[in-house]
C-alpha cells in the first residue's frame, strides 16, 4: 500500500509538470489551424507545401504527446477527458465562436472552413492530444517487366519495390475527417456537439480506466 501511495504520488507530481506541454501543444495545434485560415488560400504553393508541414509538426508533436502519455497513464487520460468537457462547454455557450477580425473580411475558402466554423480548429486541437501516435508501415510490391523480341524469345526482370506509408500522414487524415463530421453536427446544431462528447469523452474514460487497473496491478 506504501508503495502504491508514493507511485501514485510520484504520478500526480509528474502531471502537475507535465500538463504544461500538454496544454502547450493543444494551443500550438490550434494556432496552427486558425493560421491556416487566416492566411492561405488554393493555389500550388499550398497545396504542395502546407500538407508537408502539417505532416512534419504532426510527427514532431505525436513523438512528445506519445512520451507524455505513457510517462503518465491514466492522469494523462483524465486530462484529455477534461479538456473534452472544455471543449464541450465552449461549444455549447458560444457555439464555437472566435472573433477573428480578419476571417470576417476575406472570402477565402481556408478561412470559411477554419475560422467561421471553429469547431474544426477546436477538434484538430483535442484529437491531436486524443490520438497521441499512429505508427507508419511500409508496402513491397514485386514488379516484373516482360520484354518480347521480335524473334520470339522474352526477357524477364523483377524487382522488390518498397513504399512507405507516414503514420503522421494517417495521424492528420484521421482527424481531418473527425473533425469535418463534428463541424457538420455543429452547422446542424450545436446541441449536437454532445455526440462528439460522448464520444471523445468515452474513449478517453475506457482507455483511462484501462490504464488505472494496470497501474493497480503493477502497484
Amino acid at each position: 500500500m506504501k508503495r502504491m501511495n508514493k507511485n501514485l504520488t510520484l504520478l500526480l507530481i509528474k502531471t502537475a509538470f507535465l500538463i504544461i506541454p500538454i496544454l502547450f501543444i493543444g494551443i500550438m495545434t490550434l494556432m496552427i489551424f486558425l493560421s491556416i485560415g487566416q492566411t492561405v488560400d488554393i493555389d500550388v504553393g499550398l497545396i504542395l507545401v502546407v500538407p508537408i508541414i502539417l505532416i512534419l509538426l504532426c510527427w514532431i508533436l505525436s513523438a512528445i504527446i506519445a512520451m507524455i502519455s505513457h510517462m503518465m497513464g491514466f492522469m494523462y487520460w483524465a486530462v484529455c477527458f477534461i479538456l473534452c468537457l472544455v471543449v464541450l462547454i465552449i461549444g455549447l455557450a458560444n457555439g464555437y465562436s472566435i472573433p477573428l477580425e480578419t476571417a470576417r473580411s476575406t472570402d477565402s475558402f481556408f478561412t470559411k472552413l477554419f475560422a467561421e466554423n471553429p469547431a474544426f480548429s477546436w477538434h484538430c486541437a483535442l484529437l491531436m492530444l486524443l490520438i497521441p501516435r499512429m505508427d507508419g508501415y511500409w508496402d513491397t510490391y514485386l514488379n516484373t517487366e516482360v520484354t518480347i523480341y521480335e524473334n520470339g524469345s522474352a526477357n524477364f526482370n523483377s524487382w522488390f519495390s518498397h513504399e512507405y506509408t507516414s503514420g503522421s500522414a494517417i495521424k492528420m487524415g484521421v482527424i481531418a475527417v473527425i473533425t469535418l463530421i463534428t463541424a457538420i453536427l455543429y452547422r446542424i446544431s450545436p446541441l449536437l456537439a454532445i455526440l462528439p462528447f460522448v464520444l471523445e469523452g468515452g474513449f478517453c474514460y475506457f482507455i483511462g480506466k484501462a490504464s488505472y487497473k494496470e497501474f493497480l496491478i503493477d502497484n
